[in-house]
C-alpha cells in the first residue's frame, strides 16, 4: 500500500492568491468561450444551463455539432454535461461544467489542474500540483474554507460547485 504526500494548508495558503487568481481566471476564460460557443451556434446561453432546453440540445443543436471548430486556434467537444475546449496553437486545455445557472467557472480539481498545467503564466500554480486531483481538491477547499472560493448551488439539480470569490 503507498501512501502519497498531500499538498498541505500551509503549501495551499503560502499560495493562495496565485491559486484563486489561476481560478478567476478560468472563470473569465470559461465565460468567454462559453459565450463565443452560443453565438457560433446560433444556441442562447441558458441552453448550456437551464432543464428546460436539455431535450433540445440532445436531439436538435448537439447531434451534429457535438465537436468543432470555435475559431481557427479553438476547437470544443461535448462530453457528458461538460464542454471542452483546446487551444490548438497553446495546447490550452479548458473544461466547462455546464448547469449552473449563469455561470461557467465552476471548478472541478482534475479540470482546474489541467488548467494550470496548460496556461503560460500559470507555471508556479501548476508546480504545486504533484497529484492532479488530490492536490487541486485539497486546494480548492482550502480556499473555500478562507473564504477565496465560494460555493454556489445549481438550483435545478441542487449540485454545488466552487468558484473564485472575486469580491
Amino acid at each position: 500500500m503507498a501512501i502519497k504526500k498531500l499538498i498541505s494548508d500551509e503549501e495551499v495558503l503560502t499560495q493562495a492568491d496565485a491559486i484563486a487568481a489561476a481560478a478567476a481566471r478560468f472563470r473569465l476564460t470559461a465565460t468567454g468561450l462559453m459565450n463565443r460557443l452560443s453565438r457560433k451556434l446560433a444556441i442562447p446561453l441558458e441552453a448550456f444551463y437551464s432543464l428546460e432546453y436539455r431535450p433540445r440540445l440532445r436531439r436538435d443543436w448537439f447531434r451534429d455539432q457535438w465537436k468543432g471548430r470555435l475559431s481557427f486556434r479553438w476547437g470544443y467537444a461535448f462530453h457528458g454535461y461538460e464542454c471542452g475546449f483546446r487551444d490548438r496553437l497553446t495546447g490550452q486545455d479548458v473544461d466547462v461544467i455546464l448547469g449552473f445557472p449563469g455561470e461557467f467557472g465552476v471548478l472541478d480539481p482534475f479540470f482546474f489542474a489541467r488548467f494550470v498545467a496548460t496556461t503560460r503564466g500559470l507555471e508556479r500554480v501548476a508546480a504545486i500540483f504533484k497529484d492532479s486531483f488530490h492536490d487541486p481538491l485539497r486546494a480548492m477547499e482550502v480556499l473555500e474554507r478562507y473564504g477565496r472560493l465560494v460555493r454556489i448551488t445549481d438550483q435545478v439539480a441542487g449540485r454545488s460547485g466552487l468558484v473564485a470569490n472575486e469580491k
